[in-house]
This record gives structure tokens, sequence and C-alpha cells, in this order.
């Protein structure tokens, strides 16, 4: 069930993207922080999916 939510997670690259926003002052801080949590709690959650559908998928 992650895969499908990280999948649609993922807002990071292309024209548009969570990272084409900018701001001033400490805003522009706070969305940094914020950025990089976002970032790892996604890849967090692709590492979880791919280990459980191994898991639950041994090769042969």
């Amino acid at each position: 069930m992650n895969g499908p939510i990280a999948q649609k997670a993922w807002v990071f690259g292309g024209m548009g993207s969570w990272n084409d926003l900018w701001f001033e002052g400490e805003a522009q801080g706070e969305y940094d922080r914020v950025s990089d949590r976002l970032f790892q709690t996604v890849n967090e959650a692709i590492r979880a999916a791919a280990n459980t559908s191994l898991a639950a998928h041994p090769a042969d």
C-alpha cells in the first residue's frame, strides 16, 4: 500500500513542482527544512514499500 502512496507524494522535479517555490526571509528557511523532511519521508516510504514487497515475494 505504501508504494502507490509514495508515488503520489513524489512532488520533486518537473515544471511547477514543489522545488520551484521561493520565499523571502525566514519563510525560505522553514520551506527548506520542510522540503528536506518531506524528501526524507517520501524516500523512507518508497524504501519501506520495496522492502515489504520483497519480503512478501522472496526470490526462488
